[in-house]
């Protein structure tokens, strides 16, 4: 649901007037900047994704339902980017059958002290494959048989890989936080 000052902007938008897209650029650019470190390896890379993704924004604004939030769009907008970003980006396929990935349960008080900034930087020591596969899993809450279409892999991949990016970060936590094994059991 937009305001009278995002419909004019959105309205502009459609225009095409420079004016309108430069503000609405400047009033979601921390939003959906936030949206994109959550897919990268570093912040270069979050602003390539980010400068596509406006882009995408002010080509398809015609499509945009004023009905419907408009964050919401722009932050589909985003996610949609950063998986075409690390689908071209994608050099290698990993396809680890879930069988082979390790599953451990820790329960450990740390995870709760952490930071938003120690945890995007935990994220993004992840290899892509495995952070696209938690973030979409975890934070946009897809399903694996989605992720697995999204990304044109298997779904046992797509297990895995979230398997395996759920075992590092628990690696790092513990690595970082000097939590010993009998601790975090």
């Amino acid at each position: 649901m937009l305001d009278k000052i995002d419909k004019k902007l959105v309205f502009g938008c459609i225009k095409g007037k420079k004016r309108s897209q430069e503000k609405l650029y400047k009033l979601f650019y921390s939003y959906a900047l936030s949206v994109c470190l959550a897919y990268s390896k570093d912040r270069n890379e979050a602003c390539e994704i980010l400068n596509e993704g406006f882009f995408k924004v002010f080509t398809k604004i015609k499509s945009y339902d004023s009905k419907s939030s408009f964050k919401t769009w722009l932050r589909r907008i985003m996610v949609n980017t950063a998986i075409d970003y690390y689908r071209s980006n994608q050099k290698y396929t990993f396809n680890t059958s879930v069988e082979k990935a390790e599953f451990e349960v820790y329960d450990f008080d740390v995870v709760d002290q952490l930071t938003v900034d120690e945890i995007l930087s935990m994220l993004r020591r992840l290899p892509d494959h495995h952070r696209v596969a938690f973030n979409l899993y975890e934070i946009e809450g897809y399903s694996h048989s989605e992720i697995s279409e999204m990304l044109n892999i298997p779904i046992g991949t797509c297990r895995s890989n979230l398997a395996r990016a759920k075992q590092s970060l628990r690696k790092m936590v513990m690595e970082n936080y000097s939590i010993s094994y009998e601790k975090a059991v």
